[in-house]
């Protein structure tokens, strides 16, 4: 889409399509007078034939649903709430215009990485598993006779065969494992990625709060630390900090969480928001091995306690038990 320079309110869709697809060229055309009711000029290039449509109110529709240039297109929003024969059809009609079928695969390609990952989900949720490839073309090629810049290339690539039978489930010698709700696949790296934006607190079944995005395994830690995650961690208060060390700790996903003296240096009222949170943990499953000076505390929300002097192991049994215990109260919590 572009704008005109000269006339700040006027738009420009073009749409391209090579010279073998004539048949997409005449199908477009038809498609916009329909639907729009503008009838669109077709024009033959050196390389290219072009739909343009010098219609402002469906240039700015079009960017809306779809993004502007080609880095920048995305999938609608709405088609990853849409029915599926909607979204089978989307992908179907780009297949046809930005694919190929080529050693039983069919490969769609773009420049926007935003797009590609779009189509990505759409295919997952119809079931089948693509394959996500990059291409760093050259900075520059040639061709017909003029260098030209190139940008990187992704693929999302599917097997033709296991997409038409849909036997994703029951393919032999691969990498992925489909489960009841969720389809395993191999990590191939981990990175560590700066983000400024929208923090959503997503709510899932699992007991650890973790779910399976596209090409990301997210930890939700389903804490408070959500609403600080637009600033830096040394800006944080004492308690903000503790709750960001916990909810790194639990992306990990881990069977035992060892935390030492979490309530230290805290505000009275942020030592009970901590406590709480640790107590939520251990109750969905988490088992906790916990050193903290508040032993009250500890010793109340614990089911079993330790009481150490001198690197040595003096007492132990139930926390409550320990805490009501005339002995310990009078040498370790002050009498």
């Amino acid at each position: 889409m572009s704008k005109s320079s000269n006339r700040p309110s006027s738009y420009n869709v073009v749409l391209s399509f090579g010279h073998h697809e004539w048949n997409l060229v005449t199908r477009t055309a038809s498609l916009i007078k329909y639907l729009f009711g503008n009838i669109p000029h077709v024009c033959q290039r050196k390389t290219t034939w072009t739909v343009e449509i010098g219609k402002a109110s469906l240039g700015l529709l079009l960017q809306e649903l779809c993004g502007n240039r080609a880095s920048n297109k995305r999938v609608p929003e709405f088609l990853f709430r849409a029915p599926s024969r909607v979204v089978e059809t989307f992908l179907d009609a780009f297949a046809k215009g930005d694919g190929c079928e080529t050693n039983g695969h069919l490969s769609l390609n773009t420049i926007s990485e935003t797009l590609a990952m779009g189509l990505y989900a759409l295919y997952l949720r119809l079931g089948h598993l693509p394959s996500f490839n990059i291409w760093d073309a050259p900075v520059m090629t040639a061709i017909e006779g003029r260098l030209v810049s190139q940008s990187t290339l992704y693929y999302v690539k599917l097997r033709l065969k296991r997409m038409r039978e849909g036997s994703w489930r029951t393919a032999k010698h691969v990498r992925y494992e489909f489960g009841e709700h969720d389809i395993r696949v191999p990590i191939h790296r981990i990175d560590q990625v700066p983000y400024s934006g929208p923090v959503y607190n997503l709510e899932v079944d699992d007991r650890a709060h973790t779910y399976a995005a596209n090409f990301i395994a997210v930890g939700n830690c389903q804490i408070a630390i959500l609403r600080f995650c637009r600033l830096k961690v040394g800006g944080l208060s004492g308690g903000e900090r503790q709750m960001v060390a916990m909810g790194r700790a639990l992306m990990l996903d881990p069977c035992l969480l060892l935390l030492d003296e979490p309530s230290a240096g805290l505000a009275p009222v942020l030592v009970d928001t901590v406590f709480e949170k640790i107590e939520a943990l251990n109750r969905n499953g988490l088992a906790i091995l916990l050193v903290e000076q508040s032993a009250r505390e500890a010793l109340r929300r614990s089911h079993r306690g330790y009481v150490l002097a001198g690197g040595q192991v003096r007492l132990e049994g139930p926390g409550p038990a320990l805490l009501e215990d005339a002995e310990v109260a009078r040498l370790y919590l002050g009498g």
